[in-house]
């Protein structure tokens, strides 16, 4: 379950390269910007207007938003667009007056609505042909469906790069091949696009450490790493701060605060402390210390009760769980972090 399998040796951390990387194999756009319907501009409507404009059957004033040659055909007031006439395009209007959405919370942001007005001006392109009938349903394009998180997890082969010897990791020998393709291409304030220079020892001990355990390095950490001649000094710093019970601790956090994990119930002013609370908040960071296989630490939290074998959960109301059994239950406090006001006997103090 590690989330960091090794922290970069160069400024550009493990983050920013796979950022870079991502940002380089988008498609140069040229100056034109040309946008589409289905990346820019049905995003924007299905958040903000769909639900009201052709969800579930659901058409205020006569209009579907789902697709784009229904706003050409419009609703009750004519057209929705006018392909390359921004100014006559009605869904433009209202959007830019505030008018719709009607509900603040939905209200286009500025680069939104820019973006709607450039895509009209371009002749509101699409990619592809739109289906023929959609009927009610809420479609999805094929961006969506093979939109990066939907895909198999593969590992893809590391690409041959032309000078070898600056790979240190497989990270570079991506970023380099993106280099390689953009070569010429200026940087958006000018500068030349390449690798930053190598970083000191003390640099990437410091990095390192604050990275996986949140806590700056000691000074006989640095001082050691720095003596360190060994081809496997890094490989070896890294191992040792994984082992660091800190790790768990750093990095358990992440999950505790999606879990929405708190020491009192939240609930109403008198807030009652959850007394046990820490033992679901140790199982967390055991088992990020543990490396615990993600889907068993899953599964544990959803269904750690129902995990124990029929004969242990007979035991559990003779003498108490012992032993891997209390770790599952423990786990299971998962399901008990949100607000909760049943401690209080439902009475709501105001």
């Amino acid at each position: 379950m590690r989330l960091i399998k090794f922290a970069s040796r160069r400024p550009l951390d493990f983050v920013s390269a796979v950022t870079c990387i991502a940002f380089f194999a988008q498609p140069c756009l040229g100056a034109e910007n040309r946008l589409s319907f289905e990346v820019d501009v049905r995003p924007i409507l299905k958040a903000n207007c769909v639900r009201c404009h052709g969800e579930s059957g659901v058409k205020e004033a006569g209009l579907d938003l789902r697709l784009r040659r229904f706003m050409v055909a419009g609703g009750e007031s004519g057209p929705a667009i006018v392909p390359a006439e921004p100014l006559d395009s009605l869904l433009l209007k209202r959007i830019q007056s505030g008018e719709m959405p009607p509900d603040e919370d939905k209200r286009l942001s500025a680069r939104e609505v820019n973006a709607i007005e450039q895509w009209i001006s371009q002749g509101a392109p699409t990619f592809r042909d739109e289906p023929a009938s959609v009927g009610d349903d809420l479609i999805f394009t094929e961006e969506e469906r093979n939109w990066w998180a939907f895909q198999p997890i593969v590992r893809p082969s590391v690409p041959a790069v032309a000078d070898g010897m600056k790979v240190q990791t497989p990270i570079d020998a991506f970023v380099m091949r993106q280099l390689a393709l953009h070569t010429g291409t200026p940087s958006v304030d000018e500068t030349p696009v390449h690798f930053a220079p190598q970083a000191p020892r003390a640099t990437l001990v410091r990095r390192a450490t604050f990275d996986l355990l949140g806590l700056p390095p000691t000074p006989q950490l640095v001082r050691a790493f720095e003596a360190d001649e060994q081809p496997d000094a890094w490989e070896r710093l890294i191992d040792r701060l994984l082992a660091s019970p800190h790790y768990g601790e750093r990095w358990g956090r992440h999950w505790l605060d999606v879990a929405g994990y708190a020491d009192s119930e939240g609930y109403d002013d008198e807030d009652r402390v959850r007394e046990h609370a820490f033992h679901y908040r140790d199982y967390v960071i055991a088992a990020f210390n543990a490396d615990k296989p993600f889907d068993q630490f899953v599964l544990e939290q959803l269904a750690g009760d129902e995990l124990l074998p029929l004969e242990d959960q007979a035991k559990l109301d003779e003498k108490g769980p012992a032993g891997d059994a209390v770790d599952k239950l423990t786990a299971t406090g998962f399901l008990r972090m949100a607000p909760d006001g049943t401690a209080t006997d439902g009475v709501e103090i105001k």
